[in-house]
């Protein structure tokens, strides 16, 4: 069953498991360790560190309501529309995990499932892009060359002429958040979210709360 779309801190928090995973986090270490999170998780902490920097905006959360590649839509106070993906990848995302993300969201703009359009899509990934990822999100000639297969794909059929016509004229892509400036929002303004996702271990002259800085954290997931 479909939860329904979330709009407040209090919804997101009530939808995140009873016991969380908090993955350790080494104090000197420049990025968060968000693969470690659930993909879930990472969402709601993507959603609550956007309201927190946008209080005068109104924001929604989709999760796993049908979300139709809108995972979190940010209405903002001058009237733009931004909608934000989520990913949640121990690796650099590739080319054909953001060109699947892209075909998604202009067929659902397109057939009215995503009923306005987005000024701006934005993906925010706990990881970054892979060079060819990033040169796909940023050049629409580059998103030509394959938007075909991309589409075809995703619809499990050949696009019809108004949906290739539609995706190659309509352009809100361009901008993505990667782990590492996800990392520092959090540090430097909100670290109640770090508290709230991971559990914190200082360092101090190589040793990690009277143990070796050398310890396993297990493996990383793929999500």
């Amino acid at each position: 069953m479909c939860r329904q779309i979330i709009t407040t801190d209090d919804e997101a928090l009530s939808d995140l498991p009873t016991t969380l995973v908090r993955p350790a986090w080494l104090s000197r270490e420049s990025q968060l360790p968000f693969p470690l999170l659930s993909g879930d998780e990472f969402e709601i902490l993507c959603y609550l560190l956007l309201r927190r920097m946008n209080p005068g905006d109104k924001l929604y959360y989709y999760g796993k309501s049908s979300d139709m590649g809108r995972d979190i839509m940010h209405h903002c106070a001058d009237g733009r529309l931004r909608l934000i993906q989520c990913k949640n990848y121990s690796d650099k995302l590739s080319p054909s995990a953001v060109g699947a993300e892209m075909a998604k969201v202009f067929a659902n703009v397109h057939n009215g499932k995503i009923p306005k359009k987005p000024n701006e899509v934005v993906f925010y990934v706990s990881s970054d892009l892979s060079a060819q990822s990033q040169d796909l999100i940023e050049s629409q000639d580059e998103w030509r060359k394959d938007s075909e297969r991309y589409l075809k794909t995703y619809l499990k059929a050949s696009p019809s002429d108004e949906i290739r016509t539609f995706a190659h004229t309509w352009w809100p892509f361009g901008d993505r958040q990667s782990g590492l400036a996800i990392t520092e929002d959090v540090r430097q303004h909100y670290p109640e979210l770090i508290d709230q996702f991971f559990e914190v271990r200082n360092v101090i002259d190589g040793t990690i709360e009277g143990h070796s800085e050398c310890f396993q954290r297990g493996d990383t997931r793929n999500r």
